[in-house]
């Protein structure tokens, strides 16, 4: 199929983004790794005993409808550290899980031998990254 016009490409079955969890959480530093990295202790507000980071939690699936059900072919589970954290996590993305499956349809390679679900899987992330990045994150 290389080399066809776009009008003659079969067309992908519809696709659907949900976040199918958003919970907010907390992260306790250790007091062993607060005796190791003694500058982290310096950041505890003044009162507090422990190092606590807020984030929250997120998954983010990419559906297909295939044969009329819809098929999860892509996963993110993240953890979005805010303004509200302190340092040195504050205004950080982490990635902490990626995964995707070869059931995307339709399964063609572009004329540069490139997979479909490779681009379309790489634009989700694109996408993400560009949405945390309107909303004040600096890292990830």
């Amino acid at each position: 199929m290389a080399g066809l016009p776009v009008e003659q490409l079969p067309a992908a079955e519809p696709l659907t983004i949900r976040m199918i969890s958003n919970v907010a959480k907390q992260f306790e530093v250790k007091s062993k790794f607060q005796e190791w990295y003694p500058e982290m202790a310096s950041d505890v507000p003044k009162g507090q005993e422990k190092h606590i980071l807020p984030y929250q939690s997120k998954v983010l699936l990419l559906f297909q409808k295939i044969e009329g059900m819809d098929v999860v072919i892509f996963a993110a589970y993240l953890q979005e550290y805010g303004a509200n954290c302190p340092e040195p996590n504050r205004r950080r993305v982490y990635l902490s899980y990626l995964d995707s499956v070869k059931f995307f349809r339709p399964n063609i390679q572009t004329a540069k031998g490139e997979s479909l679900r490779t681009m379309v899987y790489q634009e989700v992330l694109c996408g993400y990254l560009d949405f945390v990045k309107r909303q004040g994150y600096v890292h990830m």
